[in-house]
């Protein structure tokens, strides 16, 4: 008996003996593990600074933040034209305080004007009430079914809205009053659109990001779709398009903001205008964007400040012309509208008439001093 006990107490030391080393061993995994956690999190957010950097040093893209920065700006003022609740986490850090430090307010008004020219011109077409029929079917007669208001409403119709070099627009979160089953397209380069997809996913992450941002945020994401292209080319950004859901028989609004200046010539604008004029076979399909001038496009190239916009390409005096030519159609008396106009000033933006320059050119709208266009045109 007594050898039985004194081999039970060398048994229960040895089991002793073989847990410590095991409980040593599991604390040792948690701190290794805390340790890599450290460092991949450390990792993760160098990561997201050379995004950023690399980001910043691409002066185009980042041109999307400073303007979702004048959105910001516009967002804290009393009587503001648009009010943007993402615009401060999209523009970031940096293009907030650059654009904090600008003395002059002109480029603050000139995005406010711009962006509620293109709401309240999105907003109307996605409350119309189109037919539900196309132009393969334009030839049949509609009837109480396919009309919307009768059988169908407008509510629960699936309009398209596709923004072309879309940036950090933020419509497809803040516009409210619009169909639920809404589709926004957002196309761009890979790089912007994976940068807004990281300052959005961080938003979400962040405790500090309230709930009605990160609700908006996360309903936003569900009819959002993000199509990387290289929008100069028409077969990529088709492709693309079409790859990501887009449907050619449903009544599509694009949208070009910002984004004429920058494409390379007279035929890469053609064929994305015609391109988007074959890919739209509703018959209530439209089209906004803005264009500058051609004197607005040699002054910008001419100037010393602003590397932006020494990257400005292409300009027209005549972008109804440009439009009716690719299948659009688009009258330039009601169709045209000069920032500083009745209709694009808001009683912010009151730029004085340039003399006309008719001689044979193809002004016959005349030139602001800003020379910035907002053009409507559809199906």
């Amino acid at each position: 008996m007594a050898n039985s006990s004194s081999s039970d107490r060398i048994n229960s030391n040895s089991n002793c003996d073989e847990q410590f080393p095991t409980s040593a061993l599991l604390t040792a995994i948690v701190s290794v593990t805390s340790t890599v956690l450290y460092l991949l999190i450390q990792k993760k957010s160098q990561s997201n600074d050379d995004q950023e950097i690399d980001f910043r040093s691409d002066v185009v893209s980042f041109s999307s933040c400073t303007i979702a920065a004048s959105r910001a700006l516009e967002s804290e003022r009393d009587d503001a034209l648009v009010v943007d609740p993402l615009a401060h986490i999209l523009a970031g850090v940096h293009a907030l305080k650059e654009r904090r430090g600008l003395l002059s307010t002109a480029g603050t008004s000139r995005i406010a004007i711009r962006t509620k020219y293109f709401d309240d011109f999105i907003g109307s077409f996605l409350t119309q009430r189109p037919t539900l029929y196309t132009a393969e079917s334009a030839g049949s007669t509609p009837n109480a079914d396919n009309i919307c208001g009768n059988k169908t409403s407008s509510n629960n119709y699936r309009f398209q809205v596709v923004h072309m070099g879309s940036g950090m627009d933020a419509r497809a979160y803040r516009l409210t009053g619009i169909p639920k089953e809404t589709l926004f397209y957002d196309v761009d380069t890979e790089k912007v659109l994976r940068y807004k997809q990281t300052l959005l996913a961080k938003a979400i992450s962040d405790p500090n990001t309230a709930k009605e941002l990160k609700d908006m945020i996360q309903n936003g994401n569900r009819r959002r779709k993000s199509v990387s292209a290289n929008i100069e080319s028409a077969h990529e950004w088709e492709s693309s398009l079409l790859s990501s859901g887009f449907d050619p028989q449903r009544p599509t609004c694009w949208v070009l903001e910002g984004l004429t200046y920058y494409l390379g010539s007279d035929d890469i604008v053609s064929e994305l205008l015609s391109k988007m004029r074959q890919l739209s076979l509703h018959q209530h399909s439209s089209l906004i964007m803005s264009v500058a001038t051609k004197a607005s496009v040699e002054r910008a190239q001419a100037s010393t400040k602003s590397p932006l916009m020494k990257s400005w390409k292409w300009g027209s005096d005549n972008p109804a012309r440009c439009l009716t030519e690719n299948g659009w159609t688009c009258c330039e008396f009601e169709n045209v509208v000069f920032l500083g106009d009745e209709k694009a000033s808001y009683g912010r933006w009151n730029p004085p008439l340039q003399s006309l320059d008719s001689g044979g050119s193809d002004v016959e709208l005349g030139r602001k001093k800003y020379g910035i266009m907002y053009v409507t045109a559809r199906y």
